[in-house]
């Protein structure tokens, strides 16, 4: 509870381009692709797909974000 309490404040302070708090996630994502052609779809329908696919890699997605200065930086890999 006391280190929420830490967290909170520090989110709580006037932002501070000197000192910027900036929030980091990183996300595993795999690359998929079609290995058919999609079927068409007669009105009223939902969009149907195959359950097979093609691998086409994996990549990491790594997102900074500092929320009181409005600044969000996106960094995707080109290999995991």
């Amino acid at each position: 509870m006391q280190r929420m309490q830490i967290i909170l404040a520090l989110y709580d302070k006037p932002a501070d381009p000197c000192r910027p708090v900036v929030c980091l996630d990183e996300q595993n994502v795999q690359l998929l692709g079609d290995s058919r052609p999609e079927k068409l779809v007669r009105p009223g329908k939902a969009r149907r797909r195959d359950y097979e696919y093609v691998r086409r890699g994996t990549r990491n997605l790594f997102i900074f974000v500092s929320p009181k200065l409005g600044l969000r930086t996106v960094l995707i890999t080109q290999h995991r």
